[in-house]
């Protein structure tokens, strides 16, 4: 379980060598039985690059930023809308940690909105053409990976990011915004 009662104000904000559009800060949310991000980032895919830090944040208690992380690999997702594809996001490397045994953040990304990319009709995924539907958003990330093994062990175990309170939203100023709650 977390256990972050003195460093829940704790700020994490991450631009130094960390690319273009990646810039932005998370923190750690306090939830009745579960645990949450707040993240903030001048871009939809530096709230994306926010939250695969602030989750590798929760599963081992270290802040880390894109130098810690050596492997690389490709994730595409689809979604309906932006909420379901950050909650597809965060899922997905929860999934690559249970699977693969392996912590992963993205190096780049990008999100795309259905206009981007309408007649497009295939999508390569490890040297196979599949048919995609034409959905509402997608991401690519190029992203760095390291093992479980060798480094900081899983000190919380997350089931699960939820749509429960989850918000995505860009203010006025331009920042983009985002709760989400971890099922632990």
């Amino acid at each position: 379980m977390v256990n972050k009662t003195a460093d829940q104000k704790k700020i994490c904000k991450n631009s130094k060598g960390a690319g273009e559009g990646t810039a932005g800060a998370y923190r750690i949310i306090p939830h009745t039985a579960d645990t949450g991000l707040s993240i903030e980032a001048p871009s939809l895919e530096g709230l994306f690059f926010q939250a695969a830090l602030g989750l590798f944040e929760l599963l081992t208690g270290v802040s880390c930023g894109r130098s810690c992380f050596a492997g690389s690999g490709v994730v595409t997702l689809a979604a309906a809308d932006l909420e379901g594809l950050f909650v597809d996001w965060l899922n997905e490397l929860i999934y690559l940690l249970e699977t693969e045994h392996q912590y992963t953040i993205a190096s780049s990304l990008s999100v795309e909105t259905a206009a981007s990319y309408r007649g497009q009709t295939e999508e390569k995924t490890n040297g196979k053409t599949e048919a995609r539907a034409d959905r509402g958003v997608r991401l690519r990330a190029e992203t760095r990976s390291r093992p479980v093994s060798g480094g900081p062990s899983v000190t919380s175990e997350i089931k699960a990011a939820t749509y429960h309170d989850l918000r995505i939203e860009k203010d006025t100023d331009d920042v983009w915004r985002a709760t989400v709650i971890l099922d632990l």
